[in-house]
């Protein structure tokens, strides 16, 4: 029986899969239109006064912080907001368009009105790209038939909307990289097999590319764009770049800018050590190094590759983020338990380990086996890592934790972690487990059997008490 988590979610997934024939996933068509509010409607209405046409249909963004078709900001800094209103006109034009309106003598107007270069609105947030301070207006355009994808940077001057810069994108990220309180907008864009980063910023007259990089050439895809410090010993800002290669596995590159460009400090064709070291040698010899070295040791790029661990058309897991809340972004890898080397492909569980950069290798942070269908991670003492594997156990919701010895089946058990949704709830089952946390329907459990005897030789350490698995369990 699949655990009742996975359905739920599985469920949540097919709603959000937009690769299903026949299904409109447009948010003007999955839901019905709010009530608008009073000020709404009395934007509406000014909308509708100076629009192309009165018969409009909203418009959504796909993603971001900002979901209505009514977004408020403060775009010009008179300490009163302005609208900005996303719709089409369906019987002119299937594209999208924008509407910037002001609150002026006590009333709503709009000043400007313009079309978007897609039928849909993928995101808009705000930025300080041209001037500290200022806020500007970053938009995505998308439409069903188009593969790329048009973004579009706008400022709010002389009493309407200007165009800054415009540009086709695959993912995007706005951050102060360079840290001069600009917003630095970063691109990837692809082309074919080809994929670039590119560095969009204020030259002191015009936004413009000021700097680009190639990427690997067998990305796929990217699945997260995550900025945060490089390290403990280098408090600089990066981009983690999270890569999804040809072959299914994930790497990541890791960018910096330093004097307005960009600078790679992990990327695919950087030399490994072992490389760098013999032309160090070669260079004070004055002899030129010998071939074939890259193959000789691992290069810090190599060192992010890692399996993907997700099920299909799910997102991949793992990938970067900062994991404990200290600022630096952790790069993940991941392993196969110990049982799983033979076992069927898509019944394997792995441990997840978070790294920081130290130099040129990763430094081990913590390590978790996540189940990403229950919602939950148990945090891998240092002594379980490499000692510790988990039996499956669908029937019951359960994982268990075993000091691994040959088999799972023959391996003594350690903990259990198990949920329970409140429809199958039986307490006779559960008289000797403790509630850990709940979620919505759900409750988590631990448990920890009684040990008896003195542990094998070997297994010493592994041991953990109810109170320990408490502090090892986290939502996730």
């Amino acid at each position: 029986m699949r655990l009742a988590v996975a359905a739920l979610l599985a469920a949540a997934l097919a709603l959000c899969c937009t690769g299903c024939s026949g299904l409109s996933l447009r948010a003007e068509d999955l839901m019905r239109p709010p009530k608008l509010t009073e000020e709404q409607t009395a934007i509406e209405n000014a909308l509708k006064a100076s629009a192309i046409s009165s018969d409009i249909t909203y418009k959504y963004p796909q993603s971001g912080d900002y979901r209505s078709a009514f977004v408020f900001h403060d775009l010009d800094g008179d300490g009163l907001e302005e609208a900005l209103v996303f719709y089409a006109a369906p019987s002119l034009t299937s594209y999208a368009r924008v509407a910037l309106l002001d609150q002026l003598e006590g009333g709503w107007t709009a000043v400007e009105e313009m079309p978007g270069p897609g039928q849909d609105v993928a995101f808009i947030c705000f930025g300080s790209l041209t001037r500290p301070g200022q806020q500007d207006i970053v938009i995505g355009w998308s439409s069903p038939e188009q593969e790329g994808r048009q973004l579009g940077v706008y400022a709010y001057q002389d009493g309407g909307l200007e165009e800054l810069y415009s540009s086709s994108y695959d993912s995007y990220l706005l951050e102060d990289l360079s840290e001069d309180g600009l917003d630095d907008l970063f691109l990837l864009e692809r082309e074919g097999e080809s994929s670039s980063l590119n560095l969009v910023r204020w030259d002191g007259y015009q936004l413009a590319r000021t700097s680009r990089m190639a990427l690997a050439q067998r990305i796929s895809q990217v699945p997260r764009m995550t900025a945060g410090m490089l390290s403990s010993a280098d408090t600089q800002k990066g981009l983690f770049l999270d890569e999804l290669l040809s072959d299914g596995s994930l790497a990541t590159e890791v960018f910096t800018v330093e004097e307005g460009e960009l600078y790679g400090v992990v990327t695919y064709d950087m030399p490994s050590d072992q490389v760098l070291l013999e032309e160090a040698r070669a260079q004070a010899e004055g002899a030129l190094p010998a071939a074939g070295l890259a193959l000789q040791s691992p290069t810090l790029y190599d060192q992010t590759l890692r399996i993907n661990t997700a099920a299909r058309d799910e997102e991949p897991f793992p990938l970067c983020g900062d994991v404990n809340g200290d600022g630096i972004v952790e790069i993940p890898t991941s392993r196969r338990l110990p049982g799983y080397t033979d076992a069927e492909e898509g019944t394997w569980l792995y441990l997840t380990e978070y790294n920081q950069l130290r130099g040129r290798s990763l430094e081990r942070i913590y390590a978790a086996a996540v189940n990403r269908q229950a919602g939950y991670q148990v945090v891998f003492p240092e002594a379980w890592i490499g000692q510790v594997s988990i039996a499956s156990r669908q029937e019951d919701n359960e994982w268990r934790f075993v000091a691994f010895s040959g088999t799972l089946a023959q391996s003594r058990e350690l903990a259990r972690i198990r949920v329970v949704s409140q429809k199958d709830y039986q307490d006779k089952f559960l008289g000797d487990y403790q509630v850990f946390a709940e979620r919505g329907m759900f409750t988590f459990y631990g448990y920890v059997p009684p040990q008896e005897g003195q542990a094998p030789q070997g297994e010493a350490g592994l041991q953990v008490s109810l109170e320990e698995l408490r502090e090892l369990f986290s939502l996730v």
